[in-house]
């Protein structure tokens, strides 16, 4: 109960936009490289492959660096947790044109499409992942976190395999 009232208070405060903070420079390639460190080895206890292809340079945005590593962290996280053993998830960071883009691939159990339209609404959870704990705020708050930042998510999916990609803009 407490893990979901602090989530509820903290995508609360996302969405009312409330900052009291300005925004910093973060190098995304170096932020995903240091999570993938720790999801990488989550993913090997699970039995999952992981794959990072992020470039040597900066990849700088202007944000918060907190809510960004918990925004990919939750990707990452989700990932793992919807993927079998035997699957892949491949994380990618990169530069276009005047964005910064965060690729996460995962071969785990895919989202029905009419699950997709609600997919980033509180407590909304796909039905074939019913199964799975979690309390269906994750991608509300990750959503939330992108938007504060001015960026955007998207994602596709099939059975087999899932694609979640953030654009934000680059610095």
């Amino acid at each position: 109960m407490e893990v979901l009232t602090n989530n509820l208070l903290d995508l609360s405060r996302l969405e009312a936009k409330t900052r009291s903070t300005p925004f910093q420079p973060v190098d995304l390639a170096q932020l995903v490289r240091e999570l993938s460190e720790t999801y990488a080895s989550r993913a090997e206890q699970a039995g999952v492959n992981f794959a990072l292809n992020v470039p040597e340079g900066a990849l700088t945005v202007r944000g918060d660096d907190l809510q960004l590593r918990r925004a990919v962290g939750n990707l990452l996280d989700n990932a793992i947790k919807f993927t079998p053993e035997g699957g892949t998830v491949a994380v990618s960071a990169a530069r276009k044109d005047h964005c910064v883009t965060i690729t996460v691939n995962d071969t785990g159990i895919g989202i029905p499409a009419d699950d997709l339209p609600g997919l980033f609404s509180r407590f909304h959870r796909a039905r074939n992942a019913n199964t799975y704990p979690g309390s269906g705020l994750g991608l509300a708050i990750i959503r939330a976190i992108v938007d504060a930042h001015h960026g955007g998510i998207s994602v596709d999916s099939a059975p087999g395999a899932t694609q979640f990609v953030v654009q934000l803009p680059a610095a």
